[in-house]
């Protein structure tokens, strides 16, 4: 299992290896679902990240309360991994309610565009807020105080979503085009689509004005070696995107942000 005082990538392949990729569910793009291999490394680099965030904010002398953001297959991993941490979720349906009581997990539904967070002010070490605010048709500056009051003393908040100023989007709006799609029906059912996306100076000024100290603020990328190595016709553009994302990490697909709940 993974040391929460310092991340073991031999012990985060192995688990991973162990998971049954299948089971994984890959809704940030709905053209890498084509391909197999893709949403396996795009599965497999954000999860990474996520736990590699986890494992340095974790308390280190006792269990921590986590609460996961929008339950998933990955809420299973993260317990596997962090078995001795106390896993809370929610969700807008109730699909995974009865594994995650068999497994040990917290389960609550709610929908966050209508309802407040079902547990207790101050309980929780952590929030994890991954692929989330993005879909939702919500005020997330009331959202981030809902996460606020949930957090306890000193208490982390981890929040990964696209970031809207990266290369693909700019290129979208320089040719004239609208970087964000169309709504589609399919995409409302499935949860695909997208509402609305952020940049990072935008997230962190939302963050600081809800009294968040944030600490830690970054650019990250995902799946560009891979797509770029596979028989691809856009191969040059996602080397081109993977070489410019090296010295401009504002061009990077995703942002992500630590903050702490000051008092």
């Amino acid at each position: 299992m993974i040391n929460k005082s310092k991340f073991d990538e031999k012990g985060f392949n192995k688990v991973f290896s162990e998971a049954t990729i299948s089971r994984i569910n890959c809704t940030a793009n709905p053209n890498a679902r084509k391909n197999n291999e893709l949403i396996k490394r795009y599965t497999y680099e954000y999860y990474k990240k996520i736990l590699q965030t986890l494992a340095v904010y974790l308390n280190k002398d006792k269990s921590s309360n986590l609460l996961d953001i929008g339950a998933s297959e990955h809420i299973f991993l993260i317990k596997k991994i962090f078995p001795n941490e106390k896993i809370y979720t929610i969700d807008l349906t109730n699909k995974w309610e009865k594994e995650c009581k068999e497994k040990g997990i917290y389960f609550k539904q709610c929908d966050l565009t209508q309802q407040s967070i079902p547990f207790s002010n101050n309980q929780f070490d952590i929030i994890l807020c991954g692929e989330v605010i993005e879909h939702l048709f919500a005020d997330i500056n009331s959202l981030l105080k809902e996460f606020y009051l949930k957090l306890n003393k000193k208490g982390i908040l981890v929040i990964s979503t696209p970031n809207f100023a990266q290369m693909n989007a700019r290129l979208k709006v320089l040719l004239g085009k609208n970087a964000m799609p169309m709504f589609k029906e399919e995409s409302m059912k499935s949860g695909d689509l997208h509402v609305r996306e952020y940049t990072l100076k935008e997230l962190t000024s939302m963050l600081e004005k809800n009294g968040f100290d944030v600490v830690k603020e970054e650019y990250y990328q995902v799946t560009d070696k891979l797509r770029f190595s596979l028989v691809n016709k856009k191969w040059p553009y996602y080397l081109i995107r993977a070489i410019l994302s090296k010295f401009l990490p504002q061009l990077r697909s995703r942002i992500l942000v630590i903050a702490r709940k000051i008092d």
